[in-house]
């Protein structure tokens, strides 16, 4: 066995639930921001087979939303790749993303400009998202998360796991 193979080995072994878990919900994330960031461009999505009359949007800077939104989708691709790959990096960058997501969302919320009081379905996607990043936000910081890590960067530190 040769030692890249045994690095492998040792990884595939460190993965916890948890780790999986988190993995799996930020690339949930990156579809939901990727399709947030074509419903603010007002384009249509990609093979999606029913028309979506109650997406109109009339915000002036959905543009610039639409950006804020492929922003983030890229953010979180990078950290989701990266926690597959056990980068202590990956968790900053998660973390990150998940704090932007919160105080966008918040901000949203509670913005004069923006109406998300009522019971459109632009309100229940930001609640959604909400929930998502504390979600994200707990098995970010869960111990199993944690420790994966930490022994993944000890083992590259190493040079390979005996």
């Amino acid at each position: 066995m040769t030692l890249s193979s045994q690095l492998r080995a040792e990884v595939k072994a460190q993965r916890p639930w948890a780790l999986i878990v988190l993995t799996i919900l930020l690339f949930v994330q990156v579809a939901g921001f990727v399709g947030v960031a074509f419903w603010c461009a007002g384009l249509e999505l990609p093979l999606w087979p029913l028309p979506l009359p109650w997406f109109d949007l009339a915000w002036p800077e959905h543009h610039l939303w639409a950006g804020v939104a492929a922003i983030l989708a890229l953010l979180t691709l990078l950290s989701a790749v990266g926690l597959l790959l056990l980068r202590r990096a990956a968790w900053v960058l998660a973390a990150l993303v998940q704090c932007l997501t919160l105080a966008l969302g918040l901000g949203l919320r509670f913005s004069p400009v923006y109406d998300f009081s009522g019971r459109a379905l632009h309100s229940y996607g930001l609640y959604l998202a909400l929930g998502f990043a504390v979600i994200q936000v707990v098995y970010l910081n869960t111990r199993d998360v944690q420790q994966a890590l930490a022994s993944a960067a000890a083992c590259r530190a190493r040079g390979g796991c005996e």
